[in-house]
């Protein structure tokens, strides 16, 4: 925003104030300076004093004035944190040589605001070093801390660390206890003595010290335990027990939070959650805890989940190599571990075994590698393979593998190489079942059946085999698996797990003796069969090559580092299904041909970044990659959204704050709290000037509250009262929202707004940023139009700001909606003397528009016939409105006769696809073909948004991106051949595009994966969800494919009976399929000159003006100009609300109500001139102009109020 747009004030926002909590304007919430009670200065020359210093200075001058004149308030708080978080960052200095990271001060906020949490950040962010430097800040300010360590050796690291910051930062009088396994007998003696006395600041242990030695520091008060690796601490669950009594947790407030554990009550951070002296903080790389009681115990009590796994985004080049006939899988193996030198993991397929990791270890060393296999990951060897003792390490390549799932060395994996590709055999016999095969084996199948039926039994016994067995432990497993193949019946639980076992076999036999099935399966150009004494199918080992690969691209310090997956084919079919069920996991991964030059850049890139992580994780430099990881607040409208985009990152660790959840990942470049709105959060008060917009200095400023719903009766109110004024009931307040989002806002350094990209949503993105630019140092934008994560990556790279027209669009129709609608509302409920009833700008016309087509209905009947030939073509007759009798004397004359084709001609044309979806067209067409009312359309669209299936559902461009188009080139080359893709733009270039699936994956597969688990989704798909999804795929890949070529027979059509010749247009037959491939169209049977016998007729009464249907009508809105995209539902559902209008019970078609068509000609006779189309229609071209930067928002909001002004004055009298 440039200084103009700074420098004026759009808004005032209510108890808003950071000093006093009082009213104050959005230019003084920017700039971070309290309200003009507080400092009754112009705002001129506040800005005046700022532009002459810094703001360092400039804050230093805000206290001393608020202290001067016995005004200072909470803005207290905020510096004098500030000053705590620069005295503990200067001991981070002097004793580390360099400052704290943006993490790191995050960090210090939270501890110093006495707040509990877990650090969740990949080694090498500095969690270790900001433990002990906050240990000596507490104690050289009298305070006491315990450190606990997984083992021995790192007790004695910590200790020796601190040893040296201590003598550093010339703390001579603290006192450092530490106790580990590495002491002798004497010193352990006298420490033991120490501690029992609790003579020292700090302490330092083992976990396991803690749980033998508990009663040596029973009695003693810390103000900070930090356990460093929790996973290992959490291993003995008394140690959560322990910790938690040092902390002075009651065990009446255990006893209590047990009781809200067992009810399941959600994470919300109730009561027990409170300030405590003491805090816990828990670090690790990743937490992988399991849920058990013990540790929701600290969820419910300190408000934040020990969970959560950091992974970032997969930065892999995938290559293959295909063999030369005259050379094995060993020999490429080997020119390709020489060409890329050291630091490769190399990966046997399971199907091949350890005697051939075994073989290809040899190998190796016998020609010049230094290699060793990996059956187990053990220590010792890791730290040979580190140090360069190996240059590769060689293991199976099975998601069960130590060496698939337990290596994380980013400074030192560069490179995989896939001596085969991953892939899993599975066979029939039963002693060989697996849950996991039976999913893959089903999956297998399902391509080749033909019905939709049978594709969903399969998706119902893969979710089941899912759901049940997901848990299963190996023994029991075993177990069941012997007894079913002894023909052992077994009872209970096992005994329900083994009959579905039984159904997956009999299911899987039934499908596989099915001729079209086998066949199928034998052509598939993506699986392999094996046919002897038992039938074999190969198929590629997806999570296998995942986890495999994903062990060269890691999260560190500094971002995600690059690797390099080798895939040595040898396989041609096991490879083609690798790379077309990789995309059903991940999104862009490429396979491209191994070239040796381009090879040597690509190792020579990653050499040179391992040397950076390795520098950067031995603090070498630290100095010079200050603030590589920044911490973010990233706000979004929804919950649901907050919860997709955190999953991208890995498993989010959750906290809670006051009533919302925060999700906490790492991206690399951001430590991101992701946090909703859930909505919008402020509203126009009605309490203020002219309905909630005062004048003041011959400005108009609109005044905003938060909104309050009310729990009982779901009204919405942006008033500052304490009940609902409608039943009474209790209200739940944005501002509670808005607190917490303030609290976090204090522990980070940049504030992200990440709302919708229209008007609606820059709105609610700017009332947000305003609130919170006290508590935070810089605020950005971010745009994305699909939730997934290219998407969210490449918004977080592309930081803007956000669009002050936008924003002064959406006050200025907020305003306008508010000065009409409240002025004819009330108006309309004083006539009619109804609270409930409503008058609008937008909402008025439409309404009108039911109200004539009702009225037109009646005035226009007709009766149709439709007379089926004797090829059952089709031919519908419109008749003026006959009389019962006779039409039924028509219809029997007609029955007995025939017709005469006097004139055929056919045309061949080439027919185009229709454009993907806009708002309008979707609604319309959801409305039409699958049944669903406007909200809910919406509702189900927003859903798919959110849950990052489409791309954003509220626009009017029809343009399809070039990710859009490679969306469609994948599926349909895919699934009919590349000649079928013909890529089109459809609109023009601007920042909205179609709405448009945003991966290859149709409405089957869709279904498939959820039910496998495969994808998880952040709620259940339903029915409804996949009709709508089906809808907007289907039209946007038909939107890309081949127009097809079609024959169109025009036929004049003599019908004696009637007296009427009739003019026919039908397509008879398709000459390309094209598009239809997709959309099919109908085709009617050809007719031949003569005369033809007629098969049947029938007739029915209708309208030639016929009433609206939904989705009609929101094309009559798009089409008339009134109305937008994010407005469209909401206009319709208020006339269903307010009783305006009604659905007919069949066809879904509205209807005027008795009162719909009173208000309406009440409001026309009356106040014509406001709610009449064309006036709504001018004011929504001059706020598009408003929003285009052509029109001027003040000029148009002063005539907008002389107009309310006149119509004030009009109601009045």
């Amino acid at each position: 925003m440039n200084d103009e747009m700074r420098e004026k004030v759009y808004a005032i926002f209510k108890f808003q104030c950071p000093n006093c909590d009082g009213n104050i304007t959005d230019l003084r919430l920017k700039l971070g300076i309290p309200c003009d009670k507080c400092i009754p200065l112009e705002d001129e020359e506040i800005l005046k004093q700022i532009r002459e210093t810094n703001n360092e200075r400039a804050l230093k001058g805000i206290i001393e004035y608020l202290e001067q004149h016995g005004r200072m308030g909470k803005y207290k708080e905020i510096r004098e944190l500030e000053l705590k978080v620069n005295e503990v960052e200067e001991l981070f200095k002097k004793a580390n040589g360099s400052r704290f990271w943006s993490a790191q001060r995050t960090w210090c906020k939270r501890a110093l605001r006495g707040k509990s949490f877990a650090i969740i950040a990949p080694t090498g962010m500095g969690k270790t070093s900001f433990g002990i430097i906050y240990s000596l800040y507490l104690a050289k300010n009298g305070g006491k801390s315990y450190i606990i360590l997984p083992t021995s050796l790192l007790a004695q690291q910590v200790h020796q660390t601190m040893e040296e910051y201590r003598r550093r930062l010339e703390l001579d009088n603290i006192k450092i206890a530490a106790y580990h396994a590495l002491l002798t007998e004497k010193e352990k003696k006298e420490m033991m003595e120490i501690i029992s006395k609790g003579n020292y600041n700090v302490l330092i242990t083992t976990s396991y010290f803690l749980s033998r030695n508990y009663d040596a520091i029973a009695n003693m008060k810390f103000n900070m335990i930090f356990v460093d690796d929790v996973d290992s601490f959490v291993r003995r669950s008394k140690n959560v027990d322990l910790v938690l009594k040092l902390l002075g947790i009651s065990d009446e407030e255990i006893k209590e939070a047990y009781k809200r554990i067992e009810s399941k009550s959600s994470f919300n951070g109730g009561s027990l959650i409170k300030p405590r002296d003491s805090i816990l903080i828990v670090s690790g790389a990743s937490i992988r805890a399991r849920r058990t009681k013990r540790i929701k115990l600290i969820r419910e009590l300190l408000g934040f989940e020990i969970s959560g796994r950091i992974e970032g985004y997969r930065n892999i080049v995938d290559v293959y190599v295909q063999p030369r006939k005259n050379r094995d899988l060993i020999d490429e193996a080997i020119r390709v571990i020489k060409e890329l030198g050291n630091g490769g993991l190399v990966f046997i397929p399971v199907d091949k075994g350890m005697e051939y990791v075994k073989k290809v270890t040899e190998a190796l060393n016998n020609n010049g590698i230094r290699a060793a296999s990996s059956a187990q990951v053990k220590r010792k060897l890791l730290e040979r393979f580190r140090n360069g003792e190996y240059d590769v390490l060689v293991g199976i390549a099975s998601y069960r593998s130590p060496l698939t799932r337990g290596i994380d060395l980013p400074e030192t994996v560069k490179y995989a190489v896939f001596v085969g590709v991953p892939k899993i055999r599975i066979s029939l016999d039963i002693s060989e079942y697996r849950p996991y095969k039976a999913v893959i084996l089903l999956s297998s199948i399902r391509e080749h059946v033909k019905t939709e039926r049978d594709r969903n039994l399969i998706d119902e016994q893969i979710a089941k085999i899912k759901r049940y067995f997901e848990t299963v432990g190996e023994e029991v497993l075993m177990e069941v698996i012997e007894a079913t193949k002894s023909n052992v019946k077994l009872e209970g639980y096992k005994g329900f797990l083994q009959q579905i076992i039984n159904e997956t076999i009999k299911l899987v036999q039934d499908y596989l003796s099915r001729k079209e099935v086998k066949r199928g399966i034998k052509k598939s150009p993506y699986l392999d069969v094996e046919e002897g004494d038992k039938l074999t199918i190969i198929v590629p080992d997806v999570v296998a090559y995942i986890q495999a690969s994903g062990r060269t691209s890691r999260l560190y310090a500094g971002g995600v580092s690059k690797g390099l997956a080798v895939t040595i084919i040898d396989n041609k079919k096991a490879f083609n299904g690798l790379m077309r069920d990789i995309k059903w996991y991940l999104e862009d991964v490429e396979f491209t041909r191994y070239n040796k030059t381009e090879m040597k850049k690509l190792i020579k890139e990653i050499s040179d970044e391992r040397k950076k992580i390795r520098d950067i994780r031995e603090g070498r430099i630290a100095g010079e990659l200050k603030d590589i990881v920044k911490t973010a607040l990233l706000v979004v409208e929804s919950p649901k959204k907050a919860s997709t985009i955190a999953r991208f990152f890995g498993t989010p660790h959750k906290r809670a704050i006051g009533a919302i959840t925060i999700y906490e990942v790492s991206t690399g470049d951001y430590m991101l709290n992701i946090a909703s709105t859930a909505g919008h959060v402020f509203d126009l008060t009605t309490q203020e000037g002219y309905y909630g917009v005062i004048i003041r200095n011959g400005e108009m400023i609109p005044v905003y509250d938060t909104i309050k719903r009310c729990k009982k009766c779901g009204r919405t109110i942006s008033d500052s009262i304490n009940l609902c004024n409608i039943c009474g009931g209790e209200l739940y307040d944005k501002r509670e929202m808005v607190d917490a989002l303030k609290s976090i806002a204090r522990e980070v350094d940049m504030l992200i707004i990440a709302t919708d990209d229209d008007s609606e949503g820059e709105k609610i993105g700017w009332d947000i940023a305003q609130v919170l630019s006290p508590y935070v140092r810089e605020v950005k934008r971010v745009r994305f139009h699909e939730v997934t994560p290219r998407a969210i990556k490449e918004a977080l790279q592309n930081l803007g700001e956000i669009n002050m027209r936008m924003v002064e669009a959406q006050l200025l129709r907020r305003i306008e909606d508010r000065w009409i609608g409240f002025e004819l509302s009330r108006r309309v409920q004083i006539s009619f003397g109804k609270r409930e009833l409503s008058a609008g700008r937008v909402q008025t016309p439409v309404l009108g528009w039911i109200v004539n087509s009702t009225k037109e209905l009646k005035e226009n009947v007709v009766d149709m016939v439709e007379i089926t030939l004797q090829n059952d073509r089709k031919i519908t007759v419109v008749m003026e409105k006959t009389r019962k009798n006779e039409l039924t004397k028509i219809l029997k004359d007609l029955e007995s006769s025939d017709v005469e084709i006097v004139k055929l001609e056919e045309v061949e044309e080439e027919l185009n696809p229709k454009p993907p979806y806009t708002t309008d067209a979707l609604l319309r067409d959801s409305s039409e073909i699958i049944g669903l009312g406007a909200s809910r359309t919406m509702r189900i669209a927003q859903d798919l948004f959110e849950l990052g299936l489409i791309t954003y559902h509220r626009t009017n461009s029809t343009r399809v991106s070039n990710v859009g188009m490679k969306v469609a080139q994948d599926y349909i080359s895919e699934k009919w051949g590349p000649n079928l893709f013909y890529p089109r733009r459809w609109g023009a270039e601007g920042a909205h595009e179609c709405i448009r699936p945003t991966r290859p994956i149709d409405t089957s597969r869709l279904k498939y994966l959820v039910a496998s688990g495969i994808m998880r989704l952040g709620r259940r798909l339903t029915r409804d969800h996949y009709d709508l999804y089906d809808l907007i795929f289907k039209r946007f890949i038909a939107s890309q494919m081949k127009p097809a070529k079609i024959l169109r027979e025009k036929a004049t059509i003599n019908i004696a009976v009637l007296n009427k010749a009739v003019s026919t247009e039908e397509v008879v037959d398709i000459l390309d399929e094209g598009f239809t491939l997709i959309s099919p169209i109908r085709t009617m049977p050809k007719l031949n000159i003569g005369r033809m016998t007629i098969k049947s007729v029938r007739s029915w009464r209708t309208s030639l003006k016929p009433l609206f249907t939904e989705g009609e009508l929101v094309m009559q809105m798009k089409e008339r100009g009134i109305g937008r995209p994010s407005t469209y539902a909401h206009i319709i559902s208020t006339l269903f609300e307010r009783g305006y209008v009604k659905t007919t019970t069949k066809k879904g078609k509205l209807i005027a109500t008795s009162l719909g068509s009173k208000v309406f000609n009440y409001l026309i006779s009356n106040y014509g001139k406001y709610v009449c189309e064309e006036t709504t229609r001018k004011l929504e071209e001059l706020m598009d102009k408003v929003e285009e930067g052509e029109a001027n928002y003040t000029e148009i909001l002063r005539e907008l109020y002389k107009e309310m002004t006149e119509l004030a004055i009009s109601v009045s009298t």
